[in-house]
């Protein structure tokens, strides 16, 4: 029993190595989509051990198609993942197809223990970014410009502002609520008009932050409006000036400068991901530096 309790509280280390690169070239490899509707097979095995509902609830319930679990069970089968029993009964005259389902728990353990140990991994991806053509140093080593031509005004804020940057701030990432705005933005994305937020709270938090953030940090709800894992959004409808909220404050925003604003980011040496309500309280108290006219590097919001 101690065994099986071990493995039903860290099957997501399991599962996030069975979907890496690295892990290609194993029999026991997964696809996302094969991960998802694994992880909700096992958010149901958690309630009741026996699994039976159809590929249809399946479908709404990871909001996917029901080709696609039709094609994803057997897979998830065949790598040993789940065991399924399928009976044929006789109802009212009719024979009716049942289907149960079994995590395999003892199989996940097995995965789980040919994770790299953690030294490895990281040697493994030291070495992996040294054959990244993207210059990664761009953004987090952004150079500071030596000199701002500023008036006496300016250069008190910026004091106040350089201040702000070199003290440490972190934050813990909240969970997810799912607001109206959430529950809009999944009912057009699934295409599923009559979508609860019960139903959407059931998948639980790793599967909600898949859906939203995707590894990001950032939930791109359309082209002009973006909020992170810190509840802070960002809205720009084009032009230089934008607006700051953050919303787990009603009416709590700011307007900004978005190019001052990411000259801001540049000089923390962070994205938007990584911008926190301290820091939005920092700037809502000292405001933002200017972007100065002379300043060349590239800058970068999201």
């Amino acid at each position: 029993m101690k065994k099986k309790y071990s493995i039903k509280s860290t099957y997501s280390d399991a599962l996030y190595w069975a979907t890496s690169t690295q892990s290609k070239d194993k029999g026991y490899h997964l696809t996302r989509t094969q991960e998802a509707i694994l992880r909700k097979l096992i958010h149901y095995a958690h309630s009741h051990e026996k699994i039976t509902y159809s590929n249809v609830i399946i479908a709404q319930h990871t909001f996917s198609g029901e080709e696609t679990i039709r094609k994803a069970i057997p897979e998830l089968a065949k790598k040993g993942y789940i065991s399924k029993a399928i009976i044929k009964i006789v109802d009212s005259g009719k024979f009716i197809t049942r289907r149960t389902i079994l995590i395999k728990w003892d199989f996940l353990e097995t995965v789980l223990a040919n994770v790299p140990k953690q030294e490895e991994t990281n040697q493994e991806v030291s070495s992996n970014n040294k054959s990244l053509d993207v210059d990664l140093t761009e953004t987090v080593n952004a150079p500071i410009a030596d000199e701002l031509d500023m008036n006496s005004k300016s250069n008190q804020t910026s004091e106040k502002s350089t201040s702000i940057l070199t003290t440490s701030d972190s934050y813990p990432i909240p969970e997810i609520v799912i607001t109206d705005e959430k529950l809009r933005w999944l009912k057009e994305l699934s295409g599923n008009p009559i979508l609860t937020k019960e139903q959407i709270e059931d998948m639980g938090q790793e599967a909600l932050e898949k859906i939203f953030y995707n590894g990001t940090g950032i939930w791109e709800i359309n082209k002009d409006s973006s909020e992170n894992q810190y509840m802070m959004k960002l809205t720009h409808r084009g032009g230089s000036l934008g607006k700051l909220y953050d919303t787990s404050k009603n009416n709590d925003k700011i307007e900004i400068n978005v190019l001052d604003f990411a000259y801001y980011l540049n000089q923390k040496g962070i994205k938007f991901n990584k911008f926190t309500p301290n820091i939005y309280k920092d700037i809502k108290a000292f405001g933002l530096v200017k972007k100065p006219k002379d300043y060349k590097e590239p800058c970068y919001i999201l």
